[in-house]
Protein backbone atom coordinates (compact mmCIF):
# COMPACT_ATOMS: atom_id res chain seq x y z
CA UNK A 1 0.00 0.00 0.00
CA UNK A 2 1.43 3.14 -0.86
CA UNK A 3 1.78 5.82 1.64
CA UNK A 4 -1.14 8.05 0.67
CA UNK A 5 -3.16 4.99 0.67
CA UNK A 6 -2.35 4.39 3.99
CA UNK A 7 -3.39 7.81 5.66
CA UNK A 8 -6.30 7.28 3.94
CA UNK A 9 -6.79 4.52 5.48
CA UNK A 10 -6.70 6.02 9.10
CA UNK A 11 -8.95 8.67 7.31
CA UNK A 12 -11.73 6.27 6.52
CA UNK A 13 -11.10 4.25 9.66
CA UNK A 14 -11.78 7.69 11.90
CA UNK A 15 -14.89 8.54 9.96
CA UNK A 16 -16.72 5.72 10.42
CA UNK A 17 -15.50 4.97 13.86
CA UNK A 18 -13.74 2.06 13.55
CA UNK A 19 -12.31 0.37 16.04
CA UNK A 20 -8.33 0.64 15.60
CA UNK A 21 -5.21 2.37 16.32
CA UNK A 22 -1.83 3.51 15.12
CA UNK A 23 1.17 1.85 15.94
CA UNK A 24 4.22 3.96 15.21
CA UNK A 25 8.12 2.82 16.06
CA UNK A 26 9.64 4.90 18.32
CA UNK A 27 12.52 3.52 19.27
CA UNK A 28 14.82 0.46 18.07
CA UNK A 29 17.46 -0.82 21.05
CA UNK A 30 20.12 -3.20 19.67
CA UNK A 31 21.41 -4.48 16.20
CA UNK A 32 18.94 -3.93 13.16
CA UNK A 33 19.89 -5.34 10.13
CA UNK A 34 17.09 -3.11 7.88
CA UNK A 35 18.52 -1.03 5.49
CA UNK A 36 16.21 2.02 6.52
CA UNK A 37 15.57 3.96 9.55
CA UNK A 38 12.68 1.81 11.23
CA UNK A 39 12.07 4.61 13.65
CA UNK A 40 8.51 6.67 12.56
CA UNK A 41 7.30 3.66 10.54
CA UNK A 42 3.81 2.91 11.27
CA UNK A 43 0.87 0.51 11.23
CA UNK A 44 -2.38 0.30 11.29
CA UNK A 45 -4.32 -1.97 13.47
CA UNK A 46 -8.23 -2.97 13.65
CA UNK A 47 -9.79 -4.54 16.09
CA UNK A 48 -10.15 -7.67 14.40
CA UNK A 49 -6.14 -7.52 14.22
CA UNK A 50 -6.48 -6.83 10.62
CA UNK A 51 -3.27 -5.03 9.53
CA UNK A 52 -2.51 -2.02 7.19
CA UNK A 53 1.12 -0.88 6.59
CA UNK A 54 2.81 0.84 3.70
CA UNK A 55 4.29 -1.60 1.22
CA UNK A 56 8.05 -0.48 2.26
CA UNK A 57 7.57 -1.54 5.66
CA UNK A 58 6.10 -5.15 5.20
CA UNK A 59 8.94 -6.49 6.30
CA UNK A 60 9.47 -5.29 9.15
CA UNK A 61 6.14 -5.58 10.79
CA UNK A 62 5.98 -8.77 9.94
CA UNK A 63 8.80 -9.65 11.50
CA UNK A 64 7.38 -7.93 14.42
CA UNK A 65 4.19 -9.89 13.83
CA UNK A 66 6.18 -13.72 14.74
CA UNK A 67 7.11 -12.95 17.41
CA UNK A 68 4.03 -11.65 18.84
CA UNK A 69 0.58 -13.69 19.12
CA UNK A 70 -1.29 -10.59 17.98
CA UNK A 71 -1.21 -6.81 18.09
CA UNK A 72 -4.56 -6.87 19.97
CA UNK A 73 -2.71 -8.42 22.85
CA UNK A 74 0.10 -5.30 23.11
CA UNK A 75 -3.09 -2.78 22.48
CA UNK A 76 -6.07 -0.83 24.72
CA UNK A 77 -8.26 -0.05 21.93
CA UNK A 78 -9.25 2.84 23.97
CA UNK A 79 -6.31 4.50 25.52
CA UNK A 80 -2.54 5.21 24.42
CA UNK A 81 0.16 2.44 25.17
CA UNK A 82 3.81 1.89 24.78
CA UNK A 83 5.00 -1.38 24.21
CA UNK A 84 8.25 -3.00 23.53
CA UNK A 85 8.92 -6.42 21.39
CA UNK A 86 12.02 -8.27 21.15
CA UNK A 87 12.28 -9.45 17.59
CA UNK A 88 15.61 -11.42 18.23
CA UNK A 89 17.88 -11.64 21.14
CA UNK A 90 19.70 -8.79 20.05
CA UNK A 91 16.82 -6.39 18.85
CA UNK A 92 13.87 -4.98 20.90
CA UNK A 93 11.89 -2.19 19.17
CA UNK A 94 9.50 0.37 20.83
CA UNK A 95 5.98 1.01 19.64
CA UNK A 96 3.77 3.74 20.65
CA UNK A 97 0.08 2.72 19.90
CA UNK A 98 -2.95 5.75 19.44
CA UNK A 99 -6.43 4.97 19.39
CA UNK A 100 -8.14 6.21 16.65
CA UNK A 101 -11.11 8.09 18.16
CA UNK A 102 -12.81 11.52 17.43
CA UNK A 103 -12.09 14.67 19.76
CA UNK A 104 -14.65 14.49 23.00
CA UNK A 105 -18.01 16.48 21.55
CA UNK A 106 -19.74 18.59 23.98
CA UNK A 107 -23.02 19.17 23.26
CA UNK A 108 -24.42 22.17 25.05
CA UNK A 109 -27.68 22.65 25.37
CA UNK A 110 -28.75 26.46 26.18
CA UNK A 111 -26.77 29.36 25.09
CA UNK A 112 -27.58 31.08 28.19
CA UNK A 113 -24.56 32.75 30.75
CA UNK A 114 -23.41 29.60 32.01
CA UNK A 115 -22.92 28.18 28.17
CA UNK A 116 -20.30 31.22 27.53
CA UNK A 117 -17.41 30.80 29.30
CA UNK A 118 -18.41 26.46 29.23
CA UNK A 119 -17.49 26.84 25.59
CA UNK A 120 -14.25 28.52 26.23
CA UNK A 121 -13.29 26.23 29.03
CA UNK A 122 -14.00 22.88 28.08
CA UNK A 123 -12.27 23.96 24.38
CA UNK A 124 -9.45 24.66 25.95
CA UNK A 125 -9.67 20.96 27.45
CA UNK A 126 -9.85 19.48 23.80
CA UNK A 127 -13.65 19.18 23.68
CA UNK A 128 -15.46 19.81 20.18
CA UNK A 129 -17.79 22.30 21.12
CA UNK A 130 -21.68 22.71 19.48
CA UNK A 131 -23.51 25.18 21.16
CA UNK A 132 -27.85 25.14 20.68
CA UNK A 133 -30.58 27.69 21.10
CA UNK A 134 -33.54 28.29 19.89
CA UNK A 135 -32.73 32.00 19.78
CA UNK A 136 -30.88 33.41 16.41
CA UNK A 137 -29.50 36.67 19.21
CA UNK A 138 -28.16 34.03 21.52
CA UNK A 139 -26.20 31.84 19.14
CA UNK A 140 -23.26 33.77 16.67
CA UNK A 141 -19.70 34.11 16.88
CA UNK A 142 -19.34 36.79 18.91
CA UNK A 143 -20.58 35.72 21.97
CA UNK A 144 -18.96 32.23 21.19
CA UNK A 145 -15.94 32.38 19.17
CA UNK A 146 -14.15 29.81 20.62
CA UNK A 147 -16.96 26.98 19.53
CA UNK A 148 -16.58 24.39 16.31
CA UNK A 149 -20.53 24.90 15.98
CA UNK A 150 -23.48 27.04 16.44
CA UNK A 151 -26.52 25.75 15.93
CA UNK A 152 -30.23 27.70 16.06
CA UNK A 153 -32.64 25.20 16.01
CA UNK A 154 -35.80 24.18 18.29
CA UNK A 155 -34.20 21.63 21.01
CA UNK A 156 -36.99 19.03 20.24
CA UNK A 157 -36.09 19.11 15.67
CA UNK A 158 -32.61 19.43 16.30
CA UNK A 159 -32.53 15.72 18.62
CA UNK A 160 -34.81 14.07 15.95
CA UNK A 161 -31.97 13.94 13.15
CA UNK A 162 -29.01 13.62 16.01
CA UNK A 163 -26.59 10.75 16.10
CA UNK A 164 -25.44 10.59 19.29
CA UNK A 165 -22.25 8.45 20.16
CA UNK A 166 -19.76 6.80 22.49
CA UNK A 167 -17.62 9.83 23.06
CA UNK A 168 -20.69 12.68 23.37
CA UNK A 169 -21.18 15.04 26.88
CA UNK A 170 -24.19 16.42 26.70
CA UNK A 171 -24.87 19.55 29.37
CA UNK A 172 -28.57 20.43 29.64
CA UNK A 173 -28.43 24.38 30.71
CA UNK A 174 -31.85 25.73 28.79
CA UNK A 175 -33.38 28.58 29.82
CA UNK A 176 -36.14 26.64 31.32
CA UNK A 177 -37.65 23.46 32.94
CA UNK A 178 -39.63 22.79 30.36
CA UNK A 179 -36.69 22.75 27.44
CA UNK A 180 -34.35 20.97 30.06
CA UNK A 181 -37.37 18.13 30.54
CA UNK A 182 -37.64 18.32 26.61
CA UNK A 183 -33.78 17.53 26.08
CA UNK A 184 -33.36 14.86 28.91
CA UNK A 185 -36.16 12.92 27.98
CA UNK A 186 -34.28 12.52 24.11
CA UNK A 187 -30.93 11.90 25.63
CA UNK A 188 -31.23 10.05 28.69
CA UNK A 189 -31.57 6.59 26.88
CA UNK A 190 -28.50 7.08 24.40
CA UNK A 191 -25.19 5.91 24.37
CA UNK A 192 -23.66 9.52 25.46
CA UNK A 193 -20.61 9.31 27.62
CA UNK A 194 -21.92 12.09 29.79
CA UNK A 195 -25.40 13.27 30.32
CA UNK A 196 -25.10 16.62 32.71
CA UNK A 197 -28.06 18.97 33.75
CA UNK A 198 -28.24 22.33 35.73
CA UNK A 199 -30.34 22.99 38.12
CA UNK A 200 -31.24 22.75 42.36
CA UNK A 201 -31.78 19.74 44.12
CA UNK A 202 -35.76 20.29 44.14
CA UNK A 203 -35.73 21.45 39.79
CA UNK A 204 -33.76 17.62 39.85
CA UNK A 205 -36.32 15.68 41.66
CA UNK A 206 -39.10 17.05 39.72
CA UNK A 207 -37.51 15.95 36.40
CA UNK A 208 -36.41 12.72 37.71
CA UNK A 209 -39.89 11.51 39.07
CA UNK A 210 -41.40 12.77 35.12
CA UNK A 211 -39.00 10.21 33.70
CA UNK A 212 -39.51 7.43 36.17
CA UNK A 213 -43.52 8.11 35.57
CA UNK A 214 -42.75 7.66 31.72
CA UNK A 215 -41.22 4.56 32.37
CA UNK A 216 -37.63 5.57 32.09
CA UNK A 217 -35.32 3.24 34.59
CA UNK A 218 -33.72 3.69 37.51
CA UNK A 219 -30.60 2.65 36.04
CA UNK A 220 -30.74 5.37 33.17
CA UNK A 221 -31.68 8.29 35.58
CA UNK A 222 -29.12 7.68 37.99
CA UNK A 223 -26.56 8.17 34.65
CA UNK A 224 -27.63 11.63 34.71
CA UNK A 225 -25.26 13.94 36.48
CA UNK A 226 -27.75 15.87 38.39
CA UNK A 227 -26.81 18.99 39.72
CA UNK A 228 -24.33 19.39 37.23
CA UNK A 229 -20.56 19.59 38.72
CA UNK A 230 -17.53 19.19 40.73
CA UNK A 231 -18.87 20.74 44.08
CA UNK A 232 -16.69 23.51 44.19
CA UNK A 233 -18.90 25.71 46.22
CA UNK A 234 -19.50 27.31 42.18
CA UNK A 235 -21.77 30.52 42.30
CA UNK A 236 -20.69 32.29 39.61
CA UNK A 237 -21.18 31.62 35.79
CA UNK A 238 -17.63 30.86 35.42
CA UNK A 239 -16.95 29.13 38.56
CA UNK A 240 -20.11 26.77 37.22
CA UNK A 241 -18.17 26.25 33.49
CA UNK A 242 -14.98 25.40 35.95
CA UNK A 243 -16.74 22.68 38.14
CA UNK A 244 -18.85 21.45 34.69
CA UNK A 245 -15.46 20.90 32.88
CA UNK A 246 -14.08 19.60 35.99
CA UNK A 247 -16.30 16.78 35.78
CA UNK A 248 -16.60 16.04 32.30
CA UNK A 249 -12.11 15.55 32.31
CA UNK A 250 -12.43 13.90 35.20
CA UNK A 251 -14.81 11.02 33.44
CA UNK A 252 -12.96 11.23 30.56
CA UNK A 253 -9.26 10.75 32.23
CA UNK A 254 -11.06 8.02 34.57
CA UNK A 255 -13.05 5.53 31.97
Amino acid sequence: MEQIDFYTQIAVAYKQDEKAMVGTITAIKGDSNFQFDPVGSKILVYQEDELVYPTNRIELWQQIRDNIESFNQLMDLDHPTLKKVAISQETEVEIYFEPIIEEPRLLVFGAGHVAQPLAQISKMADFKVTVIDDRADMVNKQRYPQADKLVCAEFDNYLQDLKIRENDYLVIITRGHQHDYKVLREVVTSKAKYIGMIGSSRKVKILFDQLREEGISQELIDKVYAPIGVDIASETPAEIAVSITAEMISIRRNE
